[in-house]
């Protein structure tokens, strides 16, 4: 099962989208710094540089979403989430990231 996933043609070129995108972001650095400015040595695997790098960006957007967010309107903080008590116009939330970040983003909701 595992190789008829791995020798799947989309997986082969996300393979190598992220391969091209850590030799351009980081290339041989041994240490590397997010978008929020943490830094980070020696990071023992490739994934973990990404990783690193992806989490500062989702910081970003957050951030940008909490800054125009009520304080007693966000309820939780969740790895990619965030959640509203009242809804959210989908829009809006993608405009302030645009405006914020720079990141065209499109955001999705769900009723807890």
């Amino acid at each position: 099962m595992i190789g008829r996933v791995i020798t799947k043609p989309w997986l082969i070129k996300l393979t190598k989208a992220l391969e091209i995108a850590h030799n351009r972001l980081i290339g041989d650095d041994k240490s590397i710094k997010n978008a929020v400015g943490i830094q980070s040595e020696l990071l023992e695997r490739r994934s973990q540089v990404m990783a690193h790098l992806l989490q500062g960006y989702e910081r970003l957007v957050l951030d940008a979403l909490i800054k125009h967010s009520k304080p007693t309107n966000v309820a939780l903080l969740i790895h990619d989430c965030i959640v509203y008590y009242t809804p959210k116009n989908t829009s809006d939330l993608s405009r302030i990231v645009f405006e914020e970040t720079g990141f065209n983003l499109s955001f999705s909701e769900e009723l807890y």
